[in-house]
């Protein structure tokens, strides 16, 4: 059977026990509680973006970016 489609959608603070769990995976284990509390305060940034990728009704993964400023070549996104 095929798998779904991702779909690509903001953030929101109840992902964070999904995005603490994705995140152990991936060798950086935190408490849903610690990763939500800095997922709020990065949502209210308006210079960052949150964007999750969900297949089935879960989410699988995610991305960070932020506007960054530099000198020589002025503004661009980061993906962090």
């Amino acid at each position: 059977m095929p798998q779904p489609s991702p779909t690509i959608r903001t953030a929101v603070l109840s992902d964070a026990p999904r995005l603490a769990e994705l995140s152990g995976t991936l060798g950086y284990p935190t408490s849903a509680e610690l990763l939500g509390a800095t997922l709020q305060r990065i949502l209210g940034r308006e210079s960052d973006v949150v964007l999750v990728a969900e297949a089935g009704g879960t989410v699988v993964g995610w991305l960070h970016g932020a506007e960054q400023e530099l000198l020589e070549i002025g503004k661009r996104c980061e993906i962090l």
